[in-house]
């Protein structure tokens, strides 16, 4: 699937001089002269056709839609940054377009003093002073360095090795910054268009049950797993298994530097996000309930039951190209009544496999991932009735996931899906 950009026509004014056309990038100068400019930006979007592939459709890609009402003009290797409100207005197509306006003062010794307009049209109280010699580029976050904080950072109980990420929608949001960089000369003479993309991907796991033999015995199609069938396999309703799914690794960083494009965070210092929803008390993730889940994927759809991100809760975060980990944890509740907090947050006691994506790719920002595993029922019941009846299956223990039942299915259908 082709990516989606954000384009940001330029169009430039002085107060001596209107560029009307482009310029080649090629030829425009080095150095900017000493003067007073002032430039607008106009922000165009232009939505890329797009090749439909993969599991849903027209929900999981990223679209050309700038959506903070805010930009923020950066200078890398440095905290200081400038705030510039957005105007939308006339593109003069019948469509609204965001624009914003600034005045850029170039000194003698060939610094330059950046000053937003306001969204009356007038030159705010605030600039940014930027040194000759300096880069700067734009982004729609006020910090420098994107950071998860302390109250980000979770050890679980269970687990005190292991680093929990937990997700907050004020950090964990979409980022945008622009794709290059800009000496105070492009500041004011580059009239190419500047593109917007994002220093983030996004998420959605899954884990979900079906019926293989029902899938061995046709080529294509809708293979269904109800409930009905769950219990003669696992021996209890759907209702009574609860699944958990962990993401993240070396690919995932705490600190993310927006300037240079890069973590800032110890490389052997790397956590997890998971599903499920957070226990202070425990401090983890809680266990989810199995759901009936629907799945379209290669020559065949499913219909069972597992664990399948919503949509409006689809991870985001930066990322680097380095390896990445999915854990799927599952439990079964015997007790009476509902399952209590403190079973639904711990991972003890859990069956749990282990994926490592690096063999289809490694994540990189800009791009929406599906990922997971379908699970075979029968095969995952013979296995569990190994535990139920205290057999031999692999234990492990590591830094991520604790002490724990391995389980490793043959052929099991791993989902790895790149929009």
């Amino acid at each position: 699937m082709k990516r989606h950009f954000l384009y940001i026509t330029i169009c430039l004014f002085s107060f001596i001089q209107f560029f009307s056309s482009c310029t080649d990038k090629d030829n425009l100068p080095e150095k900017a002269d000493p003067g007073l400019y002032t430039v607008e930006k106009f922000m165009q979007i232009i939505k890329n056709e797009t090749e439909s592939r993969g599991i849903d459709e027209g929900n999981t890609e990223f679209d050309a839609i700038y959506d903070p009402d805010l930009i923020y003009l950066h200078i890398i290797g440095s905290n200081e940054t400038v705030e510039i409100p957005l105007v939308t207005t006339n593109c003069g197509t019948n469509q609204e377009c965001k624009c914003f306006r600034y005045n850029i003062n170039v000194l003698e010794n060939g610094d330059a003093i950046v000053t937003p307009f306001d969204n009356q049209g007038q030159p705010s109280s605030t600039s940014l002073r930027i040194t000759n010699g300096s880069e700067c580029y734009f982004s729609s976050i006020s910090a420098s360095v994107w950071e998860l904080d302390e109250k980000t950072q979770i050890f679980p109980k269970s687990n005190p090795n292991h680093i929990f990420y937990k997700r907050v929608d004020e950090i964990n949001k979409e980022i945008y910054r622009s794709a290059e960089n800009f000496s105070i000369a492009g500041l004011i003479n580059d009239v190419d268009d500047l593109i917007m993309d994002r220093a983030c991907s996004a998420f959605t796991v899954l884990g979900l049950f079906y019926d293989g033999e029902e899938q061995d015995s046709k080529k294509n199609g809708l293979v269904t797993l109800n409930d009905e069938e769950f219990k003669t396999f696992m021996g209890s309703d759907y209702n009574q298994w609860y699944m958990k799914i962990y993401i993240g690794g070396k690919s995932m960083p705490s600190k993310f530097n927006l300037g240079t494009m890069v973590e800032e965070n110890d490389a052997n210092n790397y956590g997890y996000y998971s599903t499920g929803e957070f226990s202070a008390e425990f401090k983890n993730t809680k266990f989810v309930q199995l759901k009936n889940e629907y799945i379209g994927y290669g020559r065949y759809s499913y219909e069972g039951f597992g664990y399948y991100t919503p949509l409006d809760i689809r991870l985001l975060t930066p990322t680097i190209v380095n390896n990445m980990d999915i854990y799927i944890l599952i439990k079964n509740w015997t007790g009476s009544g509902t399952p209590t907090d403190e079973w639904l947050a711990s991972d003890e006691d859990a069956l749990y496999t282990k994926l490592n994506i690096s063999g289809f790719t490694q994540p990189q920002n800009g791009w929406f991932y599906t990922l997971g595993i379908l699970l075979d029922i029968k095969k995952f019941s013979d296995i569990w009735k190994q535990k139920l009846e205290g057999k031999e299956i692999t234990t492990t223990s590591s830094r991520s996931v604790g002490d724990m039942h391995y389980f490793e299915l043959k052929d099991a259908k791993v989902i790895f899906e790149k929009y």
